[in-house]
């Protein structure tokens, strides 16, 4: 099994090379999808999008962890694979953000999955 990306220059090295509009554009429709966000926003870049990730997973995390939970198996992060990252993490800010990067990836890889079998 390959292993689980939850650093941004994880990210950022596991993305092509010229991560184009159009492909940050399907990752983050793909994650509005995923996460239950409300309508998809523009992102320039991914850091953007891993900010807004973050930031709208915190307080999910916070007030209800069976919530976010429910939210991390839909987008197919296991118990498993965010144990680690949810121990480690300095404190929850850090956690969500390797969380944040691990969504995007995710949505990543089904986005390429997706365009694949087209």
């Amino acid at each position: 099994m390959k292993p689980v990306v939850s650093s941004l220059p994880a990210l950022k090295n596991s993305l092509p090379t010229r991560t184009d509009h159009a492909l940050l554009q399907q990752i983050a429709n793909q994650v509005h999808r995923d996460c239950f966000f409300e309508k998809p926003g523009e992102y320039g870049n991914i850091e953007e999008l891993v900010a807004f990730v973050a930031a709208s997973i915190t307080p999910v995390y916070l007030r209800s962890r069976h919530r976010f939970m429910q939210i991390m198996y839909k987008v197919d992060l296991s118990e498993k694979m965010l144990s680690p990252v949810l121990a480690n993490a300095r404190d929850t800010e850090d956690a969500m953000l390797q969380t944040a990067v691990m969504i995007i990836y995710r949505c990543f890889q089904k986005v390429m999955t997706r365009d694949y079998f087209r």
